[in-house]
């Protein structure tokens, strides 16, 4: 077998362990959740959460991101460079937006930015911390330990979850996120023994400016992106208000089981790319490969679609159960970020930052004047129509970048596989008949596997060669 599946499937293993389990207990900690806040607490938490994930990026410059990619193949003094550099960077930022956040504190003003300002630097700063030391263990192959980070911190926000959220509510349930993501950096810290890399004596401007360089271009492309998955909110909060950002929380929380699915070969997705680049069968191995991610995905994603009035019936309090009918077109949304995470991987390996900045940029703009559009139009499906559209065009824009690269990418392939997912949603959403959802989800499924048997009879034949074994 080809050592570089092996290694793929080595890193999705490892990641999987810590990705799957974090996500099965956010999951089972929804109905928790949702029966202790109200919508418009729910709402508010996510506000500010979604705040929070905007500010992680500008705050430190993205230079988590760069954390992952320049350590990959270096040496270990370098590696040490890198760490120490981009630790005391962004210790000295973290101090800076605090005297930004009390001059914001103070001006005032009722909205939700300077009412939970605090809030919203703690939990950003959290997030950093956290991010910088995962990405670092990720760049470093510290696999074990950056898959087993995931649980602790997971873990971790639901013991205190339980502690916190019957007494404090919605504050605690803001501190058991913030709490738990310090946990998580200070086990990742320990486990890992990233301490051994920093070195007062070791920050370099060179090592430093290229963290920079790559983190930087990336802030703007991250402002894009949240344009395209958060400019819903405030927009929510103005035209819809709280209670309808609590239900969009919801349906929005429970494809996450999909990012999971995804998420398990992100990150040794990204891995792989980074070993593989530039040589000579890298087309045939990308293509290949990702076909294979995005089938499973893709029959996952139908799966969930055909389940979620279930699912939302199941996880979460029964004044969210309006949420069921969004699920199934967020859902469609997040295979279309899969989708375009996938080839994104190509501007990772390519060390071409840029490029997520310009897809990002035709992703946000369709998501601004779509949502603008659709929340007049349709409310709040109208608002996850939007992003959904959008994820499309990134998709689009991402593939004519990356083209280059892989040029044997079926475009037909994929647009009958989103087709087929696209039918099912709607007939999920309009349908009354339980039978004729069914049937037409089962249609969809078979067409699917049919389009990829050739796939699925090589993953047969290696499945049988590992048992004879």
């Amino acid at each position: 077998m080809d050592s570089r599946y092996k290694r793929l499937g080595k890193n999705t293993a490892l990641v999987f362990m810590g990705s799957a389990g974090s996500k099965i207990i956010t999951l089972l900690m929804l109905p928790y959740y949702t029966r202790i806040l109200s919508t418009a607490d729910y709402g508010l938490s996510d506000l500010i959460a979604t705040y929070a994930s905007i500010m992680t990026s500008v705050v430190s410059c993205c230079i988590a991101d760069a954390i992952f990619v320049f350590p990959k193949n270096a040496d270990r003094e370098n590696q040490k460079k890198y760490f120490s550099s981009g630790f005391v960077f962004s210790i000295a930022s973290y101090a800076l937006w605090a005297i930004i956040t009390l001059i914001v504190s103070c001006v005032g003003g009722g909205g939700t930015i300077t009412s939970y300002a605090w809030w919203i630097y703690a939990m950003t700063i959290s997030y950093a911390i956290q991010g910088y030391l995962q990405q670092f263990n990720l760049g470093t192959d510290k696999m074990v330990v950056y898959s087993t980070t995931g649980i602790v911190q997971v873990g971790g926000m639901a013991i205190l979850a339980f502690v916190l959220m019957p007494e404090y509510g919605l504050q605690g349930y803001l501190l058991s996120i913030m709490i738990a993501n310090i946990i998580a950096a200070i086990f990742s810290l320990a486990a890992s023994k990233s301490y051994n890399f920093f070195s007062l004596g070791l920050i370099d401007k060179f090592h430093l400016t290229e963290l920079l360089k790559y983190g930087i271009p990336l802030i703007p492309n991250t402002i894009m992106w949240w344009i395209v998955n958060g400019i819903n909110r405030p927009i929510m909060e103005a035209n819809l208000g709280l209670d309808a950002i609590g239900i969009y929380a919801v349906a929005n929380k429970l494809p996450a089981v999909i990012t999971m699915l995804f998420g398990v070969f992100s990150s040794a997705w990204g891995v792989t790319l980074l070993e593989e680049f530039g040589k000579s069968d890298f087309n045939r191995f990308f293509n290949k490969t990702m076909k294979v991610i995005f089938f499973g995905i893709a029959i996952f994603t139908v799966l969930f679609i055909l389940g979620s009035k279930l699912i939302v019936r199941v996880f979460a309090a029964p004044e969210f159960f309006d949420a069921w009918r969004y699920v199934p077109v967020l859902s469609e949304g997040v295979l279309l970020s899969c989708m375009s995470g996938l080839i994104g991987g190509i501007f990772s390996a390519e060390k071409k930052s840029k490029y997520f900045f310009y897809s990002s940029i035709w992703g946000a703009g369709s998501s601004l004047v779509l949502t603008l559009l659709g929340v007049k139009m349709m409310g709040l499906m109208g608002v996850c129509l939007a992003v959904a559209f959008s994820f499309l065009v990134m998709v689009v824009v991402r593939l004519s970048y990356a083209w280059k690269h892989i040029n044997l990418f079926s475009v037909r392939y994929y647009t009958i596989m989103i087709l087929l997912v696209t039918v099912v949603s709607a007939v999920v959403i309009l349908s009354e008949s339980l039978v004729y959802t069914l049937l037409t989800g089962l249609v969809a499924v078979s067409i699917m596997i049919l389009m990829n048997r050739q796939e699925l009879s090589g993953l047969l034949q290696l499945v049988k060669s590992r048992i004879k074994r």
